[in-house]
């Protein structure tokens, strides 16, 4: 089981407030998937996409901007190594008026037992259509929730089923509040985790199905659930 990542510097061209950061990324995403006919024609499907992505590093903690003329790295993953070698080229074709891409390098992830995952971005659960939250929240239903979604990501890619295996041994929230990202005007909210994760051979394919493609809900629009590994 691998994944694919591209790392990706940048120039920032304007001041960019940190709760709108994940969307202007996404959005500029979406541009360069338009220069490509393959990628032009995933992005018009409703349906998930094949990748997610990261924020800015360093993060601008104190300041809360990301600053004009400033270089900032982020990561974009995919379960496609495809996908991945076409938004290489599309992104170095790319002109923005948000961001001037600076350098990429590609790398891939696999092969090793992913122990843990914790989520950089917040992890995105919606129920009934409302974000759930830690304060009146059923937590098994959150983890479910996770583990249905991982399920169907790793279906979509590759067109097999995984069932009756449980990839989460342990989840732990690392924020007391919600999180706030911005999107279309509206504030979604999530919770960071950390996930202990089973080391049979399903629960794997699961974990790296997560790396590659997030964990919940947002993950292509605005990096919802993108995580790291620590790995055995």
């Amino acid at each position: 089981m691998e994944c694919y990542e591209l790392t990706v510097t940048v120039m920032v061209k304007q001041n960019i407030y940190f709760q709108n950061v994940q969307e202007k990324i996404g959005a500029y995403l979406n541009r360069c998937m338009l220069m490509d006919e393959t990628l032009k024609e995933m992005h018009g499907r409703r349906e998930v996409k094949p990748y997610t992505f990261s924020g800015f590093y360093p993060v601008e903690s104190k300041t809360k901007v990301y600053k004009a003329g400033a270089i900032y790295v982020f990561r974009i993953r995919s379960l496609q190594k495809e996908f991945i070698d076409k938004m290489e080229r599309c992104l170095r074709k790319q002109k923005s008026d948000d961001f001037q891409c600076i350098a990429i390098e590609k790398r891939k992830h696999g092969n090793r037992v992913i122990q843990e995952l914790y989520s950089v971005i917040p992890v995105i659960v919606t129920v009934d259509g409302k974000p759930w939250l830690q304060e009146d929240g059923d937590v098994d239903l959150f983890i479910k929730r996770l583990q249905a979604n991982v399920e169907k990501k790793y279906y979509d890619a590759y067109g097999k089923k995984i069932e009756n295996t449980q990839f989460i041994q342990r989840l732990e929230f690392m924020n007391q509040k919600p999180m706030a990202i911005s999107y279309k005007g509206v504030r979604l909210l999530g919770n960071k985790v950390k996930i202990t994760v089973n080391s049979d051979e399903d629960s794997q394919k699961l974990a790296y199905t997560a790396l590659g493609n997030s964990l919940g809900e947002k993950g292509s629009s605005l990096g919802g659930g993108f995580c790291f590994a620590n790995f055995a």
